[in-house]
């Protein structure tokens, strides 16, 4: 029997809603839009993201998401 874990890696709401968003392919603009945030700031989020889950771009993050449980299945 598995049993379901917590992910390793915690995200915040805003880290989470960065995440889907970047996982649902917007761009910095769109996703500042989604937020009501400037766009250096949502590159800046994005960039946080990448760092905190060690990806080397937006596509290792979306495919580290999905790994680690923080991205839900298809849609």
């Amino acid at each position: 029997m598995s049993v379901a874990t917590e992910p390793a890696v915690h995200l915040t709401p805003r880290r989470q809603q960065t995440l889907q968003l970047v996982a649902d392919g917007y761009t910095d603009r769109e996703i500042a839009d989604q937020l009501d945030i400037g766009e250096r700031t949502a590159i800046t989020h994005v960039r946080e993201l990448r760092w905190l889950l060690g990806a080397r771009n937006r596509a290792h993050a979306v495919a580290l998401g999905y790994e680690l449980g923080l991205l839900g299945g298809a849609r």
